[in-house]
């Protein structure tokens, strides 16, 4: 809970859209809010219904990106719900489909209705919505807009007289002849532009109008044409995206520390903020803006469709990268750092939610050390360790039968995994299945090593036999200063020199995970290179009788599909790319079968 409530303190009032996760960080709920900071705070205040009571209990953490309007926020929200489909946003949804609005242009009087299948009919279909709420709040806007018939068809043709709709001005009364299909049908065009999110134009149009009423002395009319006005203008006041000029942009935004810089990427498609992404970039200090978001760029665009225009927070040299993404997007592509006017305003959005990330990931970094520091301290004292632990190493054998015997060596440096420093091993000098005997050889040869530093602890995977047998090696190397442990798999029991008894240390706490953890990297890192050798080994046999694969397309093969499962799965192209060779190719394939 002590997490939760510093990202409560530390929420923006800005209007945006939050997720929530759960333990294993999956998005629970997406929501939108007007001030952010009163909207998520208000979730842990006060009584509350089941379902927010159920929501809140499930809350681990909380995310947040902030957004000019609320109409960006509500588009923004529809599509990560859509795209992530929080348990708790979904709510009344039927066959897995989801709602859109369809206005069939072919009826005399149209009408808007809600359907869950778009179909090829002619008709003009809007959506589809993610929620049920969001589509409802776009049809109460529109009721309060444009006055268009709700009735059904039936009730069109048979009624004498209007109904209260039309008594509150909700309806033109098409139903009693009230209104012609000529201006019925100027009511639909009006609401189709709204819908497409043609608000400038729609705004245009209606001003022309009411100017025309106005001049003819038809004031009622104008009047309520003022209110559309007002209505339109109010909801897209703050709207910066000029929808009928963005239809493919990407923002970027930046902010820069001391060692890494946070990469906010806002995806703009047919004028709308769709998905937004998040970086951080790791760097020494010194780097200017412009060399950190041109690696960004040329890494990002490797792996992702460039927009056709990319609006950057810095100038940097455009023209080697225009070509680049041109190639890789297979048009042209516009790069521009604007300096004023909407684009501007698009840019400091996506900096202002750089800036933000930042903080966020500085907040939880130091959150993360803290608990990595207590729990390092709690392990020291549940163990009586000669020092802290700092640098942790634990060890694994790995084989099947007594085959391709193989060892890991994973190293935790102040609580986290530190993979440069990590080593595996293929057992040299014993036969069969021996893991006392291969634990002897490898950490002979570990501490043979003298270019890596001294553990404060060592870990083997394993209880007293293998302990025992782990700190014979130890002494002999005059290393009976290291403490070492052994941690048996199923009770998760750690043993010490001279303690028959065992150590438990209580389920939950962080000192038990730590070294949890970091014996199940140890396994998982001993069995992925058990399997690369065998998969080699099976390559090998496989491939021996086609002539062709030698030692170097069979390393290419292995490195590309990393097993013979893999290639299998590939098809003739994918295999054709690595090797180059379309005869080949196909011959593999033939031989593998799918």
């Amino acid at each position: 809970m002590e997490k939760i409530e510093k990202k409560l303190r530390s929420l923006p009032t800005d209007p945006g859209v939050y997720e929530m996760f759960d333990e294993k960080g999956k998005i629970i709920y997406v929501g939108k809010a007007v001030n952010l900071k009163n909207r998520v705070s208000s979730y842990f205040k006060g009584t509350k219904d089941s379902k927010t009571t159920a929501l809140v209990d499930k809350i681990r953490d909380i995310n947040w990106t902030i957004t000019s309007s609320e109409v960006e926020a509500l588009i923004l929200e529809s599509n990560l719900i859509k795209e992530n489909k929080p348990k708790y946003n979904i709510i009344l949804r039927d066959d897995k489909h989801y709602p859109y609005l369809k206005i069939d242009l072919k009826d005399r009087f149209p009408k808007i209705q809600v359907v869950r299948r778009k179909i090829n009919d002619g008709a003009q279909y809007f959506g589809p919505y993610a929620t049920i709420g969001g589509m409802k709040g776009v049809l109460k806007v529109i009721e309060a807009i444009f006055p268009l018939r709700t009735c059904s068809d039936n009730e069109l043709k048979h009624r004498s007289r209007p109904c209260l709709q039309y008594q509150i001005k909700r309806c033109t009364g098409p139903c009693v002849g009230l209104t012609t299909e000529e201006e019925y049908k100027i009511l639909i065009e009006e609401t189709v532009m709204f819908l497409k999110g043609k608000e400038k134009e729609l705004i245009k149009e209606l001003r022309w109008k009411m100017a025309e009423y106005s001049k003819n002395m038809e004031f009622e009319k104008a009047a309520k044409i003022r209110d559309q006005i007002e209505i339109i203008s109010k909801l897209t006041a703050n709207q910066i995206i000029d929808k009928g000029h963005a239809k493919e942009r990407d923002v970027i935004g930046l902010y820069e520390g001391e060692k890494k810089t946070s990469v906010m990427i806002f995806f703009i498609r047919d004028g709308n903020i769709i998905n937004k992404e998040n970086y951080f970039l790791e760097h020494p200090p010194g780097e200017t803006k412009g060399d950190v978001l041109k690696a960004f760029i040329e890494q990002y665009y490797l792996n992702h469709t460039p927009g056709k225009e990319i609006l950057l927070p810095v100038l940097i040299e455009f023209e080697e990268l225009k070509d680049y993404l041109s190639y890789l997007r297979g048009s042209k592509v516009i790069l521009s750092a604007p300096q004023k006017g909407e684009k501007k305003q698009l840019v400091d959005l996506a900096n202002m939610n750089a800036i933000e990330k930042y903080r966020e990931g500085e907040e939880v970094r130091l959150m993360k050390e803290k608990e990595i520091e207590d729990g390092l301290l709690a392990l020291q004292n549940y163990l009586s360790l000669k020092k802290l632990p700092s640098r942790i190493e634990c060890y694994d054998i790995s084989n099947i039968s007594g085959t391709n015997i193989v060892a890991s060596m994973v190293v935790f440096t102040n609580g986290q995994a530190d993979k440069k420093e990590y080593r595996k091993f293929k057992i040299r000098t014993v036969e069969g299945a021996n893991d006392f005997k291969s634990m002897e050889e490898v950490l002979s040869r570990r501490f043979r090593m003298a270019e890596l530093p001294t553990p404060d602890l060592v870990v083997i995977d394993g209880g007293k036999g293998q302990l025992s047998s782990s700190l014979k090696i130890m002494k002999s190397y005059g290393l009976e200063d290291i403490d070492i442990l052994g941690l048996a798999k199923k009770e998760e029991i750690l043993f010490k020199e001279g303690d028959s008894e065992g150590i438990f240390i209580p389920r939950g706490e962080k000192a038990l995970h730590i070294v949890t953890a970091i014996r199940d990297e140890a396994h998982r890192f001993a069995i992925t290179y058990h399997r690369t050798i065998r998969d080699k080994e099976m390559i090998a046999s496989v491939f021996d009788e086609i002539e062709g694969v030698g030692p170097k397309r069979k390393k290419l093969l292995l490195n590309e599909f990393g097993s013979v499962g893999g290639i299998r799965k590939a098809n003739i192209d994918d295999i054709y790319r690595v090797i180059g060779n379309e005869k080949l190719a196909r011959k593999i394939k033939d031989i593998l079968g799918d």
